[in-house]
């Protein structure tokens, strides 16, 4: 369950990122412009809020922020696919087989 709740809030938070970096505008207020200042008009698709995101990614990393909905949604396959991720169990090789002991006696 824990699981699939943290692959629901990647998958949302792939979505908020990308469609905030691709209706990113110069103008609405992020991180490095007018950081404080509420506009009558917020060209962002998700709002103030999507602005803020766009902003700050394109703040720290330039036109490579459109990387991020692709690396987020490359962990979340990653994380829902692995299917010993969390549980403690160890992948290896020998970790699902028993040594028989044989009867001595």
């Amino acid at each position: 369950m824990k699981k699939e709740l943290y692959g629901i809030l990647l998958f949302f938070s792939i979505i908020l990122t990308a469609i905030s970096l691709f209706s990113y505008d110069a103008a609405d207020p992020c991180v490095g412009n007018q950081f404080f200042t509420v506009p009558d008009q917020v060209h962002n698709l998700f709002g103030l809020a999507g602005a803020h995101v766009a902003g700050f990614f394109v703040y720290l990393f330039g036109l490579g922020a459109l990387w991020v909905p692709l690396i987020l949604c490359l962990l979340s396959i990653w994380y829902l696919k692995d299917p010993f991720f969390g549980n403690g169990q160890s992948k290896g090789k020998n970790s699902s087989k028993r040594k028989k002991s044989s009867p001595s006696g």
